[in-house]
């Protein structure tokens, strides 16, 4: 056995390297006894489950009563010095999901979710440590994890197309039409048929291969429909279809025109399913159709290897409705090891946090695949002027920076698309004041988009539209933001 370890500015990464010899060797792996120590007075964002809530704690096995079980990764910690330490997982592939848990007080070690069998030559995942003198370093050099995963294979990948999608919330044939329609006329790119189109997903007898009779539709309809209106197709597949009818599903599925499948409720955590699964989306390369996976999934880099593996789960986001404290947590722990599909919502009644709030998600929530309006009666939207963010808004970028930010308190997230820059800022449930550096920006002068919670006016949404030229490196924009509030901004460069 070899211990491979990388060294970068960032952090370091190990893992284990059996070598092939004469005969082949099967290994029974049981336990990584390597463990991570950390200093007395280390606090640790705790989260058992991919989709759960986050609970500051101390490395202590019980602490006001709360046991210490096992917590997700990424797993962010802050040491006494003031540091911030991310410990993570990358290019797990073929191998059993790890979790992390307290071996001894102060003392952290990988939980392997069960057994792992493998045959040498081989390599388990490697486990990352990450440090930053500030949280937000961690988000800016979370690279490491891609750089830890293989380049992808050489070929043709320009039918990879992230984009925004709306889920059409009724299957029926009128309904799917008018969520084209309306895609198209908002600059949204896909529109994504959910649960419900084959038949109950959780039957056996539900067949992904046709449309179930009681509805009104044929896919290839559809699909030639949207392609006339210039939107893609995504549909929804549950596990238990793509399980035994995945081989005849991909052919089938591109010849109706099909974009992309969102897997649904994905088994994961033993090397069974990982194998399967990160299977599943090599198979779906050959058809060009790409790929979001739901649920409890988490990322960790893969998607260098599979640049259409868009985005996956694995997060707390609009499905569960969280607080604005969990939201502005979300970048400096779900949002380090890869995309999160987040689910935007923005007219939702259900919805925690403000306008601009939510507004701000398309610049700070990077996903390649960005759901707009995801439980949001469609069609609702009344032309209100700060939605224009979210059409200008692209979902991938050529640089991003985080400015400035606290887990659990506040963020504010930039990011450039050719020479022109999307901000998003927003603070927990407390109201806030921010300035907004504009030392990120090239020189030169710029006209600036703000668009930020107003209490104060009449509207439906209550977001102020304002407008001012500013210049690279001159002075910062100061705003006020209210409790469980954000701002959206948007700089395009004067010529």
């Amino acid at each position: 056995m070899d211990i491979v370890v990388r060294a970068y500015n960032e952090g370091i990464a190990f893992r284990y390297h059996f070598p092939e010899v004469a005969n082949n060797l099967f290994l029974h792996i049981k336990d990584e006894i390597a463990s991570f120590r950390m200093p007395d007075g280390t606090m640790a964002w705790y989260e058992e489950w991919a989709q759960g809530p986050y609970i500051k704690r101390d490395l202590k096995m019980k602490n006001e009563g709360c046991e210490w079980f096992e917590s997700e990764r990424p797993l962010l910690l802050q040491v006494p010095s003031g540091h911030y330490v991310a410990l993570l997982e990358a290019q797990m592939k073929d191998y059993t999901r790890g979790k992390f848990r307290l071996k001894a007080e102060n003392e952290l070690q990988v939980s392997m979710y069960n057994c792992a069998d493998i045959i040498s030559p081989y390599n388990t995942p490697w486990r990352v440590v990450m440090v930053g003198e500030k949280a937000v370093d961690l988000i800016n050099h979370k690279e490491i994890i891609l750089n830890l995963n293989e380049e992808r294979a050489e070929g043709n990948w320009a039918w990879v197309r992230p984009g925004k999608a709306f889920r059409s919330c009724r299957l029926d044939k009128e309904y799917i039409m008018r969520s084209i329609d309306y895609c198209a006329e908002f600059g949204i790119d896909y529109v994504e048929l959910d649960a419900g189109w084959y038949g109950p997903e959780g039957k056996v007898e539900s067949d992904a291969r046709k449309v179930i009779e009681t509805r009104d539709f044929t896919m290839p309809e559809i699909c030639q429909y949207a392609q006339s209106k210039g939107v893609g197709v995504w549909v929804y597949v549950n596990q238990r279809a793509l399980y035994r009818q995945l081989d005849e599903l991909l052919p089938l599925y591109q010849q109706w025109g099909i974009s992309g499948i969102k897997f649904g409720f994905v088994h994961v955590g033993n090397q069974q399913w990982s194998t399967w699964l990160h299977s599943a989306i090599e198979k779906c390369a050959r058809y060009h159709i790409m790929v979001d996976i739901h649920d409890e999934y988490r990322p960790t880099g893969l998607s260098r290897t599979y640049p259409h593996l868009l985005t996956q789960e694995g997060i707390r986001g609009n499905e569960e409705m969280p607080d604005a404290d969990h939201n502005t947590l979300l970048p400096f722990t779900r949002y380090l090891c890869g995309p999160g599909d987040y689910t935007l919502c923005y007219f939702n009644n259900r919805v925690k946090n403000t306008k601009g709030h939510q507004l701000a998600m398309a610049a700070v929530y990077y996903s390649p695949l960005q759901f707009y309006f995801w439980y949001d009666l469609p069609f609702v939207d009344k032309g209100e002027e700060e939605l224009k963010f979210w059409k200008d808004c692209p979902t991938t970028f050529d640089e991003s920076t985080a400015l400035d930010g606290m887990p659990g308190e506040y963020i504010i997230q930039a990011r450039r698309s050719g020479n022109e820059w999307y901000v998003g800022a927003m603070t927990n449930t407390q109201a806030r004041t921010i300035t907004i550096p504009t030392d990120f920006l090239p020189k030169g002068k710029y006209v600036v988009e703000i668009y930020n919670d107003d209490p104060t006016l009449s509207t439906r949404t209550k977001v102020k539209h304002e407008q001012m030229k500013v210049k690279g490196g001159g002075k910062p924009i100061v705003l006020q933001l209210q409790p469980s509030g954000g701002a959206a901004l948007h700089f395009t460069p004067i010529k």
